[in-house]
């Protein structure tokens, strides 16, 4: 904005306030008419205004970008600690149950000495081997319709609850479990009788009274 257009703008004031004054019963002659003359600056001050203008300007304009700069890197650091699928696996590890050391020991071992290409090919062995071992412990088990039992495998959600036999099979057995509306499909292995989780527990009991 130059000069020229400063004195303009005051003079447009200084018309403004007379007319103001002229309302309230001012004399008109009270009020000056004369707009303030802005100084008039050289051509030395008007470049080392606009140099630092443009300073100013830059700055401000730098320290945005350095500030959207650090913002990303941030996010990648971020991204880079915690990648998003590896949060997923991390929420399903906590949900495994926990292993026994010797049991640990063997899956470090395998872990670390063999490539995922092998453990997933071992995993397809031992999944076959459990279904099978199942299979044979439940054709040596009978449950009856309306039997207490305990769920000792299958899905993690529902080990350890105790549920009343709805329907059992050769195999397999639906179990009413009183936090769920739809009965749990199991192998018979996969549920004790409550009878006999008592007498186990009773027979440790007399171990340990045994022994002390």
């Amino acid at each position: 904005m130059n000069d020229d257009k400063m004195s303009k703008i005051d003079a447009a004031i200084a018309a403004s306030q007379a007319r103001k004054a002229q309302k309230k019963g001012t004399p008109v002659s009270d009020v000056s008419m004369e707009a303030p003359r802005r100084k008039r600056l050289t051509e030395e001050e008007r470049a080392a205004r606009d140099e630092q203008r443009a300073s100013e300007k830059a700055r401000r304009t730098q320290a945005r970008l350095e500030k959207k700069a650090q913002r990303a890197r941030d996010r990648e650091a971020a991204r880079a600690a915690h990648p998003a699928h590896m949060v997923k696996v991390e929420k399903a590890r906590a949900k495994l149950p926990v292993m026994s050391e010797g049991l640990t020991k063997s899956y470090d071992a395998l872990t670390s000495g063999f490539s995922p290409a092998d453990i997933d090919i071992l995993c397809k062995h031992l999944a076959l081997h459990v279904r099978a071992s199942r299979t044979q412990a439940a054709l040596k088990s009978e449950l009856t319709v309306g039997q207490t039992v305990l769920i000792t495998g299958g899905d993690l959600r529902y080990r350890g609850m105790t549920g009343t036999v709805s329907e059992a099979r050769t195999i397999r057995c639906f179990v009413n479990i009183p936090s769920r509306e739809k009965p749990v499909y199991l192998f018979i292995s996969e549920v004790t009788p409550v009878n006999e989780v008592q007498t186990l527990s009773q027979d440790g009991e007399n171990e340990e009274a045994a022994v002390g």
